[in-house]
């Protein structure tokens, strides 16, 4: 028993430590007040954990948003360990998760320039990206942010994130470049009209993968590039183990990537590869039409 306590303690140090950072980030981007004594403390924990200065605005959300949903995640499973696999969070889980895919965003811009000829196509005039899952729209909205010429189209099939994509999208007033709908990607009909195409795979149940690259292969324009993303890992057991479990949770399919990439091929995908995904909690797997 005493061991358990221990190793048990050792770890929510850590997890104490994460809330505490997110709490200071969320502070910095927000511009809230805090009680002196408790940002004293906060900005020490931050600088022990290696985070000093001003942290860039739209990263710190990033970086808060993605600790708040990990350990959101971790919370529900104790609380309903018994609830089936399925994603429809409440809306703190949906703007949490959401903000946390404003370093998807921004990883697959940095990745653009050595990822086929993506970055020529992101900027081309007209260029359209479809954002699969959209949930509360972060990642549309960051991707319109860094490409001031680009048009996203969101689709999801949770009316209630549609709800606070419409929000947040107006609060960034990027309603004439980001458009969001209740599309199933099961259902998806378009033809010859994206440059690129984002599949959030933990969110996926595998039936649903396997048409929606079916689809999103149609979707893309000649040479356009499908985007399929996965919770990473550092490749150790515990790593692996969480990231499936996380996937399972969320309604997903605990892809091995030689199967997904089968899959991506059999959709009539070439040229597929695994990239990490730089400041981001996931890997990518891309491939072109």
């Amino acid at each position: 028993m005493a061991l358990l306590m221990d190793r048990t303690l050792r770890l929510l140090a850590d997890a104490e430590a994460l809330g505490a950072l997110a709490a200071w980030l969320n502070a910095r981007h927000s511009g809230t007040a805090l009680d002196p004594r408790i940002d004293e403390r906060l900005t020490l924990l931050a600088r022990e954990l290696g985070v000093t200065g001003a942290p860039d605005p739209m990263e710190a959300k990033a970086a808060a948003g993605a600790i708040r949903a990990f350990l959101g995640h971790a919370l529900e499973l104790i609380d309903v360990p018994q609830r089936p696999a399925g994603w429809e969070p409440p809306d703190v889980m949906l703007q949490s998760m959401g903000q946390a895919s404003i370093a998807v965003a921004r990883a697959i811009v940095a990745l653009a320039p050595g990822l086929f000829d993506l970055q020529t196509r992101l900027n081309r005039p007209g260029a359209r990206f479809l954002d699969v899952g959209t949930g509360a729209a972060w990642l549309a909205i960051e991707l319109a942010r860094l490409v001031p010429t680009l048009a996203v189209d969101g689709i999801d099939i949770l009316e209630r994130a549609l709800g606070l994509a419409r929000q947040n999208i107006a609060a960034q007033g990027l309603e004439a470049r980001v458009a969001v709908a209740c599309t199933d990607v099961a259902q998806l009909d378009a033809v010859d009209r994206y440059e690129a195409i984002w599949l959030p795979g933990p969110f996926l149940p595998r039936e649903v993968a396997v048409k929606a690259l079916e689809l999103s292969h149609r979707a893309l324009v000649p040479g356009g590039v499908l985007l399929f993303g996965l919770f990473g890992d550092l490749g150790e057991p515990k790593s692996i183990a969480l990231a499936e479990l996380r996937a399972l949770r969320s309604g997903g399919h605990p892809w091995q990537r030689a199967e997904l990439h089968a899959a991506m091929a059999a959709a009539g995908f070439a040229e597929v590869r695994t990239l990490p995904a730089p400041g981001a909690p996931l890997t990518l797997h891309v491939a072109r039409r």
